[in-house]
């Protein structure tokens, strides 16, 4: 007979069977920090764990051992030196720094902060530059533009950004129709 254990698929992630097959363990992702629980054959759902961070259920081996993921919801930049032992040099800026580019020579990358900040920084480490309020793409062959896009405010904001990464004055590309 079937069970009704989740009323949405976007509810629950990382799903496994626990040890004597009586009851289903998995991550619960509609709630923070997302945790593992677990429901047997009655549907009523339990909480087993609740860390401090984001959990994701992998598997439980028949000895009742979890296999889970952590993580935080941090997402950090950093580069690397080839053929250098220094160590990785974190070039985050906030909590949801994600690397959308480098510079063809490695001496600046294009990032966005939580996908609607569009920000410039040197790899020595210098402060990061603003360039836009949209999400970062890509830079030129020569470094000398940024291409973003606004596309998350409104169905009629899309908007392509032609940015300036020194002086000068970049350009907007209306994207009806898409």
């Amino acid at each position: 007979q079937a069970r009704v254990v989740a009323r949405s698929a976007a509810q629950i992630a990382g799903v496994a069977w626990a040890p004597g097959g009586e009851e289903i363990w998995f991550t619960r992702n509609d709630e923070e920090p997302m945790s593992i629980w677990a429901v047997g054959m009655e549907g009523r759902p339990r909480l087993v764990y609740r860390g401090t961070s984001d959990l994701l259920l992998q598997d439980i081996a028949r000895d009742g051992r979890v296999l889970a993921v952590s993580y935080e919801r941090r997402s950090k930049s950093g580069v690397v030196r080839p053929g250098t032992d220094e160590p990785m040099k974190d070039l985050s800026w906030l909590d949801q720094s994600i690397l959308d580019d480098i510079s063809t020579d490695g001496s600046t990358i294009l990032f966005s902060e939580n996908d609607r900040i569009a920000n410039l920084r040197r790899t020595d480490g210098s402060p990061p530059v603003h360039l836009a309020d949209a999400k970062a793409l890509a830079l030129s062959d020569d470094g000398k533009w940024a291409l973003a896009i606004r596309a998350h405010e409104t169905p009629e904001s899309r908007q392509l950004l032609v940015l300036p990464t020194g002086p000068g004055l970049g350009k907007t590309i209306e994207l009806t129709g898409l």
